[in-house]
């Protein structure tokens, strides 16, 4: 079978995914047939953030503070954010809230035209949050986030403990924990 084939092929599938195994099997099967189209396998791990992503939490934040995920709202595609939205457990999602609230209430109106998020995400079991443009007040409000991120279950929000567990870290509550020790 020709290569452009193959691509209208997994096109043609691609439009019947709607669940997040779904789209993870579209990868796997994407991978195996060593198809290297760019476009379509953005395609593929958009749909999969978005279909992961739609938890109401997400959506307040990204629908209260518009300017901030302005790619997520304008569909622009060049960010990891517009790509993966928030990498990280909804139990984070609070003081996510949170730090957009405190850097809205700290950013002018005229800064809010330029003001972005990049990213937001788990690294070494804690959060980290990229942004473009900012005050020294605005990173050391990132700052608090981080840290507060360090003793939060990423999981379910509740106080949590930084521990590594093969080669990964993560911040986990006792139950969570024992939950991931199981699987």
């Amino acid at each position: 079978m020709s290569y452009t084939r193959q691509i209208k092929r997994m096109m043609k599938s691609f439009k019947k995914v709607r669940t997040i195994n779904d789209v993870e099997n579209f990868i796997i099967n994407f991978k195996s047939k060593r198809i290297v189209n760019k476009r379509l396998w953005a395609k593929a791990w958009a749909k999969l953030a978005r279909i992961y992503t739609k938890r109401s939490k997400y959506q307040k934040i990204v629908k209260r503070y518009p300017y901030m995920f302005q790619h997520e709202v304008t569909g622009s595609w060049d960010m990891p954010f517009a790509l993966f939205g928030f990498e990280c457990g909804k139990g984070w999602y609070d003081i996510i809230a949170n730090l957009c609230e405190q850097i809205d209430k700290s950013l002018t109106e005229e800064e809010k035209k330029t003001f972005r998020v990049d990213q937001i995400k788990e690294k070494y079991g804690t959060l980290r949050f990229y942004i473009n443009g900012g005050s020294d007040k605005i990173f050391d409000y990132i700052d608090e986030a981080e840290k507060m991120s360090e003793i939060t279950c990423e999981s379910c929000g509740k106080e949590g403990k930084l521990y590594e567990r093969f080669g990964w870290w993560r911040v986990r509550c006792e139950k969570c924990r024992e939950k991931l020790e199981k699987e």
